[in-house]
């Protein structure tokens, strides 16, 4: 019995002590004493002392990534933090470990930017330097270390910017500072904002001086949108603008004028004295249109645009003599072709012996009458200053009053000349006769060297002469035509060859060509002839070259001379004075 009782008391130990990892001989051969039994109060004990052990592994993880962190050793944190989220035992130290991780990185990546932001700025690439910052601070908005170093950037560039006359750099550079100091640091914000106002101010000033007005404008634009509702800094730069507005219209600056005109009543729809400026800078503007439509010989539609002036330019009393002289000039004066004058060859070597030598001739720019004077245009002259009407021609019927549209002919020299200066008086406007040498350039037009105005060769169907009235099938006892019954030549000119001779200013002498005059010749001081040129009705086709120098005394009346004039422009007048 008691053989059976050892026996199963040594098979418990032996159990006891595997399963607390003993590993007792087995077999024959002398057996170690058993150990003592194991209670489950040293089993637990055993089991505590065991969590003891791994618990201060990650706590410890974690408080040496925080102080290296705080270091600025990002590397061996993320390191760290990288082990301690791997041994974590639950969801809380996981996510506590990886926001550590996370912060670590974001630190990590502004510290390089904020190096690499310094190294720029070291190296004078501040717009580098400044862009680095930026992106650090995108990283993480909160971080004041790198919000401060931005600003400090911004103003020092900003410096640079406004010393270097750049300052639309240097307001985009304080605008954003003053943007990041706006909650923190708002009394530094203000001075910043009021700082760059300034800069605003002083550069507005300095681009009206310099006559970019469009950059002073822009400047009073980038004021108004700063402070939309500050009713002081806007009052302020609508005076700015009244004030440049009306510096401008003094100086005859008219559009300018009207522009910043123009923005004081955007900014200040109820300014009186805005509107007015407006109206007057545009009412300029056209009375402008109206004197250039006027010296392209557009009356009626001159007359329109300068009446339109007039409403906001009432007190202009220069302006209401123009309207009067257009007014006069839309019911007396012939419709006129400007000629921008120049260099041609006047005569002609193979010509007759006063058509010799060929030479260069220089005319100033001119207006001549498109069309030969009609009957109907010189009966206005005589209906006025009670002159007796020209003799019809034999056999033509009542010429004069029967074709107002044909030209007018019977009338001499003097009476030509007097037709001019009537017409002078009437517009305010300098009419005459003209020279020889203004009217070759206009019959020739682009054919500077041809025989006729229209090439080397004559046709009938050109020109109203002699071959033209053998050719003519007609019940019309004229032998003139309608002026502007023939094709125009290359200037726009009607029956500068044939229909009638016309009057020319110049006395006649066969040797002037010989003096060579070349700037606007005026002809011989005197004679007792005068010249007729561009041939008649009645002329054959040697006589109708554009070359061909007529001459008669200037009492002549004939059936076969009229005439055209000359419009003198007021710079060309001056000119020929000072000559």
């Amino acid at each position: 019995m008691r053989s059976i009782l050892l026996r199963y008391l040594t098979f418990i130990a032996l159990s006891i002590g595997l399963c607390l990892g003993q590993n007792p001989s087995v077999g024959h051969g002398p057996v170690d004493k058993p150990s003592a039994p194991a209670t489950n109060k040293t089993i637990t004990k055993r089991k505590i002392a065991t969590r003891k052990t791994a618990a201060p592994a990650y706590d410890q993880l974690i408080s040496q990534a925080q102080k290296q962190i705080d270091a600025k050793e990002f590397s061996s944190a993320i390191k760290v933090l990288e082990q301690a989220k791997s041994i974590a035992k639950n969801d809380v130290e996981r996510h506590q470990a990886e926001d550590l991780l996370a912060r670590a990185k974001t630190r990590q990546q502004i510290a390089s930017l904020t190096k690499t932001a310094r190294e720029a700025g070291k190296q004078g690439n501040h717009e580098a330097e400044i862009q680095t910052y930026e992106q650090a601070l995108a990283v993480d908005p909160s971080d004041e270390p790198t919000r401060k170093e931005l600003i400090k950037a911004l103003l020092g560039e900003g410096e640079r910017f406004t010393t270097s006359g750049k300052t639309d750099g240097a307001i985009q550079d304080y605008d954003k500072a003053e943007k990041l100091l706006k909650d923190a640091e708002p009394n530094q914000a203000a001075d910043i904002r009021d700082k760059t106002n300034k800069l605003i101010w002083h550069d507005a000033d300095s681009e009206f001086k310099a006559r970019r007005y469009s950059v002073t404008r822009q400047r009073y634009k980038q004021l108004i949108e700063r402070s939309p509702d500050n009713h002081e800094a806007v009052n302020e730069v609508v005076e700015h603008c009244l004030s440049d507005a009306r510096n401008l219209y003094q100086n005859g600056q008219y559009n300018e004028a009207q522009l910043f005109a123009d923005d004081a009543l955007a900014y200040s729809p109820g300014s009186g004295e805005a509107l007015q400026l407006q109206k007057r800078s545009q009412a300029q503007l056209d009375r402008q249109r109206g004197e250039r439509l006027l010296s392209e010989d557009k009356t009626v539609e001159a007359i329109k645009v300068l009446r339109s002036a007039s409403q906001w330019l009432n007190d202009d009393q220069d302006l209401a003599r123009e309207i009067a002289v257009a007014q006069a000039r839309a019911e007396f004066a012939p419709a006129m072709i400007r000629l921008k004058g120049g260099r041609f060859r006047m005569g002609s070597d193979r010509g007759a012996l006063d058509e010799q030598p060929e030479h260069t001739v220089d005319v100033s720019p001119f207006l001549i009458s498109k069309y030969e004077i009609t009957n109907a245009e010189y009966k206005q002259f005589c209906d006025d200053t009670h002159r007796d009407y020209p003799l019809n021609p034999a056999g033509w019927g009542s010429y004069f009053l029967e074709y107002p549209d044909h030209p007018v002919v019977n009338v001499t020299y003097n009476d030509a000349v007097s037709y001019c200066e009537w017409l002078s008086q009437k517009t305010g406007e300098r009419f005459r006769l003209p020279t020889e040498a203004e009217w070759e350039y206009a019959a020739r037009g682009e054919q500077s060297s041809a025989k006729y105005e229209w090439g080397d060769y004559f046709s009938h169907r050109k020109a109203n002469g002699r071959d033209f009235q053998e050719h003519r099938v007609t019940s019309v006892k004229a032998k003139t035509t309608s002026v502007g019954d023939f094709e125009a030549n290359s200037f726009g000119l009607f029956d500068m060859t044939g229909n009638v001779a016309e009057w020319c200013s110049d006395y006649f002498n066969p040797q002037y060509y010989r003096r060579g005059e070349i700037h606007d010749p005026q002809g011989p001081s005197g004679g007792t002839q005068r010249v007729v040129r561009g041939g008649s009705w009645n002329d054959s086709e040697e006589d109708l070259r554009v070359a061909k120098r007529l001459c008669v005394p200037p009492s002549t009346r004939s059936s076969q001379i009229g005439f055209r004039i000359v419009r003198e422009l007021p710079n060309e007048r001056k000119r020929r004075s000072d000559n």
